[in-house]
């Protein structure tokens, strides 16, 4: 008797743990979808009200699908502040993650843009590419700092100088720096470039060995500038001008490509203003040949 009632004591509480921990692998679930949907709204930039409209699409799919499934979808949370406070989480386990690297950098190099926003705040983005001693790359985005008031060179010096106190980088390790080529970095004196050789002894930095870069996008579009392809432009800008100035030339053109059953629908203009749609129009042509 007594070993029966041990045996029935011991099943109850099997039954109990399976219980809870049926529960709590239901309960991961909920939160891991949470995440999930928080994610896909942070990377597509997308406005925290959607999450209400995506819930409502669950909803209504899991309503058509699987009716016996429906509570568990009304468990994940999706309203406006959690999928914040999600999306915060997430930016911290990164600069975590991020902060973690950086320790093991051997050296590391920096990339400035500075550019304005829609409220005509100036915005320093501050992107990293460091290597460590296994020769393991990482480049991210380190920061995005608002420059409040003016974008002097030491109004830039500033802002990198936090983000190297926030993350824990050393000067001495810097090898290299490439700005937009604005007057406020590449001044010989007063600018961030100048700050930066003016204060190498300071930082601790060996001028000699850092590398300085400044538009190297710009200077891809002078060479691309001087390199015409007179010959094959003016050939190529005609036919697709014709194609595309014309309403009737144009609708028996894209009639034509679905008859070849074609992956493109239609040919694409060049503007020379945005120089780099030179390349994908080029190819385009070229495709359709």
């Amino acid at each position: 008797m007594r070993i029966d009632k041990i045996q029935k004591l011991k099943k109850n509480l099997d039954n109990q743990q399976q219980m809870f921990n049926k529960q709590r692998t239901q309960q991961d679930s909920f939160v891991k979808a949470s995440f999930v949907v928080s994610e896909k709204i942070a990377k597509h930039s997308k406005s925290f009200g959607e999450e209400e409209f995506i819930k409502e699409c669950l909803l209504d799919v899991a309503n058509i699908i699987c009716q016996d499934k429906i509570k568990d979808f009304e468990k994940i949370s999706l309203s406006r502040r959690t999928v914040v406070r999600r999306i915060q989480m997430m930016a911290d386990d990164i600069k975590t993650s991020l902060k973690e690297r950086i320790t093991r950098f051997e050296t590391f190099s920096i990339a400035l843009n500075e550019s304005t926003d829609i409220s005509d705040t100036a915005q320093l983005a501050v992107f990293i590419r460091g290597v460590d001693v296994d020769f393991n790359i990482t480049e991210e985005l380190l920061t995005l700092q608002p420059l409040k008031g003016t974008t002097t060179g030491e109004d830039i010096f500033e802002a990198v100088s936090t983000a190297f106190r926030n993350f824990g980088l050393k000067w001495s390790l810097l090898s290299g720096i490439c700005t937009d080529g604005a007057p406020s970095m590449v001044d010989a004196q007063k600018r961030f470039i100048g700050i930066v050789n003016g204060k190498a002894i300071e930082l601790n930095i060996q001028a000699e060995n850092l590398t300085n870069f400044h538009c190297i996008i710009h200077q891809q579009n002078l060479c691309a500038k001087s390199i015409k392809f007179k010959n094959v432009m003016e050939v190529i800008v005609t036919s697709i001008n014709f194609i595309k100035s014309r309403a009737l030339n144009h609708r028996q053109f894209k009639e034509y490509l679905e008859d070849l059953f074609s992956d493109y629908k239609d040919v694409s203009y060049y503007c020379e203003v945005r120089w780099l749609s030179k390349g994908k129009m080029l190819k385009r042509f070229y495709d359709l040949r």
